[in-house]
């Protein structure tokens, strides 16, 4: 298989080295908190939702299936 050069300009900084985004990251977890706030119900829903799926992971048989790597 034949080298390939990585996408993007040489000495490009990293996406997470972007002038700005530790401001945007800190505006979108502000917007994430106040949707929380308003609406307590859709948290309990999601926590309900996370530990139904946890009870179905412990408790689904193991597979030798494709899923799991076979």
């Amino acid at each position: 298989m034949p080298h390939r050069r990585p996408s993007g300009s040489a000495g490009a900084a990293p996406p997470c080295a972007r002038p700005g985004l530790a401001e945007e990251c800190r505006r979108q977890a502000r917007v994430t908190a106040r949707a929380d706030r308003a609406d307590p119900a859709l948290l309990d829903f999601l926590d309900a939702a996370g530990a139904d799926l946890d009870d179905r992971r412990r408790s689904a048989p193991r597979s030798a299936g494709w899923t799991r790597g076979a």
